[in-house]
């Protein structure tokens, strides 16, 4: 048998074999933005740290999470935007809090292990869809 024949059939049998694995889910979609588990789960866990735990938590992070999905389809309609200074601004602002929290910038990237470029980056969608929803709110 040819080795690239037997090849593809042995990778063909691999994949045939694997399960399938979901790592997300949508849970619900408000205009075009999606609400996933994982979005949940996260505030979840940021709640449970706080020791802010109630009993019908997650019901009340989804509706929360909802309501902000809302906010944020609703500030796409009326064409709100948050500019780049000001997703800044507000990044810098949590940096600092964090950073002061812990003592020093080294810190705050030891604790995360991440460099703090790293983090905003992560963070910058998230805190833009936060000021748009504030805005929206607001208005």
């Amino acid at each position: 048998m040819n080795i690239k024949l037997s090849i593809a059939l042995l990778f063909l049998v691999c994949i045939s074999n694997a399960q399938p694995q979901v790592l997300d889910r949508v849970v619900a979609i408000v205009g075009k933005n999606p609400l996933l588990l994982s979005e949940i789960e996260t505030n979840l866990i940021q709640q449970k740290e706080k020791k802010e735990l109630a009993e019908n938590a997650r019901c009340k992070i989804f509706e929360d999470l909802l309501f902000q999905k809302l906010l944020l389809a609703q500030a796409d309609r009326d064409s709100i935007t948050a500019t780049d200074a000001e997703v800044d601004g507000e990044l810098d602002r949590r940096i600092q809090y964090y950073v002061g929290m812990l003592g020093s910038e080294e810190k705050f990237e030891a604790f995360y292990n991440k460099r703090i470029s790293v983090f905003k980056d992560e963070l910058r969608d998230d805190v833009r869809n936060q000021l748009l929803a504030q805005k929206c709110s607001k208005k």
